[in-house]
């Protein structure tokens, strides 16, 4: 009995693994996301093939154990789509909080507007959208935070302040690996004024999204990790600030980033004043 159980068991991970870490890497899942995710499923498998009849062979059973892998694929997914846990916001008027959950893959700055593209070809693009905005003509730093399909996809508010401007531009869903994705892809631009402080907040959408809701107008004065807006699915939601505003960046690449709770960056010239917790 207990060898048929760990035989049961071992086949049931190999087939978890074997559909969920291809997929996993595919989507951009972190690697204890595809193990978590692949242990469950191995555990439905095993339960499952324990159910089977004893005299079907070891390749139908690991057949049917990948089947199955397959047909949960939707029940470790589609949950994550509408989390929205309570966050634990520390109040601080010196330091711009990550608006969105993920994974921060690149901290570039901006020179007269224009930003680095492609790393190896050398390609730049203009920030439309925040051209003609006081500061953000000038140099300018931005951090761009991948999100994929376990992550939270409801954004807050980097800092308090007015949402003085919405913008929506592209018309195009490439996938969020390729460059031109950033300048061509439907996305929407957020503008939060915070007394001397501008940040700009852009969600971009992948080939996999069509819509980006907004929960406010503009003109509405929001709390810093209050909820602004969200974006489904595999996602990208970038945070620009004026360079001269700046004090130092505390986020670099790699990093994994919560949505209102970690510091992505230290404004300059603003005496903190921390409120607590919300």
């Amino acid at each position: 009995m207990f060898d048929g159980l760990l035989f049961e068991l071992i086949l049931s991970v190999v087939a978890a693994h074997l559909v969920m870490v291809p997929l996993g890497i595919k989507w951009q899942f972190r690697p204890l996301q595809i193990v978590a995710r692949a242990l469950f499923m191995s555990m439905i498998c095993l339960v499952a093939l324990m159910l089977l009849p004893d005299e079907w062979g070891l390749w139908i059973r690991f057949a049917a154990g990948v089947c199955l892998a397959i047909l949960q694929i939707p029940l470790v997914i589609l949950p994550f789509l509408y989390a929205d846990p309570e966050r634990a916001v520390k109040i601080a008027e010196d330091i711009v909080l990550s608006p969105a959950d993920g994974r921060i893959i690149y901290v570039k700055k901006s020179t007269k507007g224009v930003l680095p593209l492609g790393e190896k070809r050398g390609e730049t693009f203009e920030l439309r959208e925040l051209l003609g905005i006081s500061g953000f003509d000038d140099d300018c730093i931005l951090v761009g935070i991948t999100m994929n399909f376990l992550d939270v996809h409801v954004n807050r508010a980097p800092v308090t302040g007015v949402l003085t401007r919405i913008t929506d531009a592209g018309d195009s869903y490439l996938s969020l690996r390729k460059p031109l994705a950033v300048i061509r892809n439907s996305r929407r631009t957020s503008i939060f004024e915070s007394g001397n402080c501008s940040v700009a907040v852009v969600q971009i959408a992948s080939r996999m999204v069509r819509r980006i809701v907004g929960f406010h107008k503009e003109g509405t004065r929001i709390g810093q990790g209050d909820r602004f807006g969200m974006i489904r699915l595999g996602s990208q939601v970038d945070v620009a600030v004026p360079g001269s505003q700046v004090e130092d960046v505390l986020v670099s690449k790699g990093d994994l980033v919560v949505a209102g709770v970690t510091p992505l960056m230290r404004l300059a010239g603003i005496h903190r004043n921390d409120r607590g917790t919300e």
